[in-house]
């Protein structure tokens, strides 16, 4: 979705998280790819942005346990937070 509003930085990227697109899907978003799916594909890439919405209402905005855990391996470059969007770059540890 946010591919559509800033398809500059955004087209190029292969969304992790989705298992169906939104045209295939017939839905707005497109159809969530399962936890353990998303995880095995984590595994395949070195750097990893997340998006995540902001509420600007809502108390906590905390991104669901099963991303956390899938992220353990990786650790937070940076973070900027552009109005109601959240953009958060993780990246595999170097060897």
């Amino acid at each position: 979705m946010i591919g559509r509003a800033y398809p500059d930085p955004f087209n190029k990227l292969r969304d992790i998280g989705l298992q169906t697109g939104p045209i295939p899907s017939g839905t707005l978003l497109g159809v969530p790819a399962a936890p353990n799916v998303v995880t095995a594909r984590l595994r395949s890439v070195r750097r990893v942005w997340v998006v995540e919405w902001v509420h600007p209402l809502a108390p906590d905005s905390a991104p669901p346990a099963d991303l956390i855990k899938s992220l353990a391996p990786t650790h937070m470059i940076g973070s900027w937070l552009i109005q109601s969007v959240l953009l958060v770059l993780y990246a595999t540890p170097s060897h």
